[in-house]
């Protein structure tokens, strides 16, 4: 029913009396319109139920808006003078309305923002990142009731064409979004801790501050705003939380990695309160306080919550403690921090990091100055959003490099793909970490990172973190098992994805699961 290609910068809706006394989230999302008789409902005889749509929706969005309240669309409609930098032609059919609960017979003034002023822009870009920061979520029994009539094969069938159909606001690596959406479910789901039950992607709050700003979350706005589409099309049935977790899922379904049952049933939330806990915050300081230096966060790690090292990271420093790239140290750390995650053992915490790397690459060369690098990907969401609106002028993550996209992405500083094959399930990322020699080396975007010794050419990386499950007895056993053994890798990696999807958040009694 509605596309987030533009945000009302100060719309007014007017709710007559004959309106419901519930506003559904539907009619919520639909009712940008005010009857025509003189512009106010409450002087408008019974007889006219006419409505003007006051803003650039689709055409039958606007019929949508009008039936929810009983009403008949005359037709119009009309732009607003107060959307700033807008491009009229860009943003015709698209809206994407935040609705502030004003109860009915009540004016419901809105502040947002346009979303598509920027030529190059992806064109969800502020429904999957809203700059109000919030956006109602449909109450549990709307969405559960709308679960039920969920589509879901229909769904997948969609997500599997949309991974190979590159956009140019941000053209997939390899011509194939399937490692980004996995990054995507990953640090969504990453967020759960076991320590104390918060986080996970349930509730959908990587939308939101402080997730959407972390700097490990850097350019998921893309990813996000590429998925708009979807949700668009299948609406409140499909929850944000399930979307993000069915990109990951589905991807690395396409790609060949054995993942046997995927889950909906996620209810969202309308702002990331619930992920203050997470950090960086004044409730995470109370709940879960970082015990070091803000990059040393487990220095006592039996007295906090937090599960990672560094606040604004999945689970720990790649570079190595610190920046120091000292394998055994990295080692002790992701035993800490996975633990902590989702009381991962040592077999699905290798299987996790191997597996996550079986695809894709990481964005790091940057002509600038190293004195430049923590400016490299442009300004975060908060940063953007949450000054005095100079976010008109600016978009979260630009790119200071070249072009700021595809060969000039620049996302963690770390450069290089970690198998030859990065849209394929394989243990090739086993293999290869146990058969060579691996050498540290500064990388073209200034961090350390491992090369083969022997073939210093090849383009194939390991992060410290990697090169740090040969350093503990435990972990390199497992190592050996999964470059010896696919199905011992298929099975372990499955279990470990599916537990690391499925923890946290709240769940509709409706859910629903599939099989491949």
């Amino acid at each position: 029913m509605y596309v987030s290609q533009c945000l009302l910068i100060s719309a007014t809706v007017v709710l007559g009396s004959s309106s419901p006394g519930h506003i559904s989230f539907v009619q919520r999302q639909a009712a940008l319109f005010q009857t025509g008789v003189n512009g106010n409902s409450e002087s408008a005889p019974s007889t006219a139920k006419k409505a003007t749509c006051e803003v650039p929706l689709s055409k039958q969005a606007c019929k949508d808006a009008a039936k929810a309240y009983g009403y008949t669309w005359d037709g119009t409609r009309s732009w607003s003078d107060r959307l700033p930098g807008c491009l009229k032609t860009k943003l015709d059919n698209h809206i994407n309305w935040n609705f502030n609960e004003a109860g009915a017979d009540q004016h419901a003034d809105q502040t947002a923002f346009c979303a598509h002023p920027f030529e190059g822009a992806c064109a969800g870009l502020y429904m999957g990142t809203p700059p109000s920061d919030h956006e109602p979520a449909p109450d549990p029994t709307e969405y559960g009731e709308a679960l039920k009539a969920l589509d879901l094969e229909a769904v997948k069938a969609d997500m599997v064409e949309l991974l190979t159909k590159s956009d140019a606001c941000w053209p997939a690596d390899y011509g194939n979004y399937g490692p980004f959406f996995v990054r995507l479910a990953w640090h969504c789901a990453g967020t759960y801790r076991d320590t104390d039950g918060k986080g996970g992607c349930g509730g959908g709050r990587q939308r939101f501050e402080p997730e959407r700003s972390w700097p490990d979350n850097t350019n998921l706005d893309k990813a996000r705003a590429l998925l708009t589409p979807i949700k668009q099309k299948y609406g409140i049935g499909l929850s944000w939380g399930d979307l993000f977790v069915l990109a990951g899922t589905t991807a690395l379904r396409s790609m060949g990695a054995p993942i046997k049952e995927y889950c909906a049933g996620r209810i969202d939330d309308e702002n990331g309160e619930k992920s203050l806990p997470l950090g960086p915050s004044e409730v995470q300081e109370q709940v879960a306080p970082c015990t070091g230096e803000p990059r040393d966060c487990q220095k006592d790690s039996t007295s906090t919550n937090l599960s990672t090292t560094t606040l604004g990271l999945i689970y720990v420093d790649p570079e190595g403690p610190l920046g120091d790239p000292d394998p055994a140290k990295s080692a002790k750390e992701i035993r800490i921090t996975f633990s902590k995650m989702t009381g991962n053992n040592d077999r699905s915490t290798v299987a996790l990091i191997g597996g996550g790397h079986a695809f894709g690459k990481t964005h790091g060369p940057c002509p600038h100055k190293d004195e430049f690098a923590h400016a490299r990907a442009g300004l975060s969401p908060d940063e953007v959003f949450g000054n005095d609106g100079s976010f008109e002028k600016q978009i979260p993550w630009k790119g200071l490099c070249g072009t700021g996209h595809g060969d000039d992405t620049y996302t963690s500083g770390f450069h290089g793909p970690w198998t030859s094959t990065p849209t394929k399930w394989s243990n090739e990322f086993f293999t290869y970490l146990l058969n060579y020699e691996w050498e540290k080396y500064k990388g073209p975007g200034g961090h350390w990172q491992w090369r083969m010794k022997d073939n210093a050419n090849d383009e194939r990386i390991r992060l410290t973190s990697d090169i740090a499950l040969l350093h503990d007895d435990a972990y390199k056993n497992i190592v050996i098992e999964f470059a010896q053994n696919q199905t011992a890798l298929d099975e372990a990696f499955d279990f470990a994805w599916t537990r690391l999807t499925t923890n946290g958040g709240e769940w509709s009694p409706n859910k629903k699961c599939d099989e491949p």
